[in-house]
């Protein structure tokens, strides 16, 4: 079955602040597509990735299972977060070497180029 014709919904993870991811979604056209920004707003910097509070914090806000959930990162500390809440994780090697540290940290899949994400899921 073609993704678009796939009934899900989206959230942007960060440790960067709402204001912050919603003013890059905002500037590339991408904000329309994403239905809850789950970024830093608690002053507690434990909470940050690679700690799982924005992750369960998104799943709680999409009505989201755990099992059904992909996390695309391109960060150790995502990869790391996504672990931790039991999602799954596609690391998204966009620099040179990351395609090599994705699967130490538990990356179930690695793509070097976001065309590549829809057939790896």
């Amino acid at each position: 079955m073609a993704a678009a014709s796939r009934a899900c919904r989206s959230s942007s993870g960060s440790n960067n602040s709402v204001a912050a991811v919603s003013a890059f979604l905002s500037a590339h056209g991408l904000l329309p597509v994403v239905s809850y920004i789950s970024a830093r707003a608690d002053a507690d910097p434990t909470l940050m990735k690679p700690h799982p509070h924005l992750v369960r914090r998104a799943l709680v806000e999409l009505a989201a299972v755990a099992e059904r959930t992909v996390l695309v990162g391109d960060s150790l500390s995502d990869i790391e977060a996504a672990k931790a809440a039991a999602v799954l994780s596609v690391g998204y090697a966009n620099k040179p070497g990351k395609a090599e540290r994705f699967p130490a940290v538990g990356a179930d899949v690695v793509v070097t180029r976001m065309s590549d994400l829809i057939s790896a899921l």
